[in-house]
């Protein structure tokens, strides 16, 4: 096998785990007001470290936790696909770029579903709580994650340029 296939799960794999902690951890927004600590993520929000979870929820703030959620779908399926192509090493070749283009779309969707989450966090419910003193932690996991997933994209359209070369023929 090529490496450019062997590096797509890995990045799939840091690019999940990254966005999950940053999806379940509570630093998306922090600052300070009256000398506490305020952060808030996607489930709850904290003052110095007591946090509790949201009784009522913005439909913006919704959003961002609907497609941080739709993220990990396409990509444990594209993580699933790749071990499949792996293991399949003597299928019909069509069958196998089949499963090739299917992970990358799977790799694009989740980038795409965190990007979504991503910036409706950062251009509308940032506007919500009335503090912009920066973006947490959580923020940057989930942005690095989503990141991943689109190289993932790319090391898997590479691998198939190289494993399946297209074939032309001359006609006369």
């Amino acid at each position: 096998m090529n490496p450019f296939f062997y590096t797509c799960p890995v990045l799939v794999a840091a690019g999940l785990v990254l966005h999950i902690v940053g999806m379940a951890t509570p630093s998306w927004l922090r600052g300070i007001e009256n000398e506490r600590t305020l952060s808030f993520g996607l489930w709850e929000s904290c003052i110095d470290s007591e946090c509790k979870t949201y009784l009522s929820k913005q439909s913006d703030l919704q959003a961002c936790e609907a497609f941080s959620v739709l993220a990990i779908v396409p990509a444990l399926a594209a993580l699933i696909l790749c071990s499949v192509h792996a293991l399949q090493a003597n299928a019909e070749e069509s069958s196998r770029k089949k499963q090739i283009h299917i992970a990358i779309a799977l790799c694009l969707l989740s980038g795409i579903a965190v990007l979504i989450c991503i910036f409706v966090w950062r251009f509308s419910c940032v506007d919500v709580y009335g503090i912009s003193d920066f973006l947490g932690y959580s923020f940057y996991l989930s942005l690095v994650g989503g990141i991943l997933m689109f190289a993932s994209c790319g090391m898997l359209e590479a691998y198939k340029r190289h494993a399946f070369p297209v074939q032309y023929t001359v006609l006369s």
